[in-house]
């Protein structure tokens, strides 16, 4: 799983999945444990 900004939004890409979030970085790099589901 990677994340990383795009037009000032962050987005987490798995695999062949892509997600955009409105989540700040810090928020995703603070909770990114809630994403070990994806």
């Amino acid at each position: 799983m990677k994340l990383y900004k795009r037009n000032g939004r962050v987005v987490i890409e798995h695999e062949d999945l892509f997600f955009e979030t409105d989540l700040s970085w810090d928020e995703l790099v603070n909770h990114k444990n809630l994403f070990r589901f994806i």
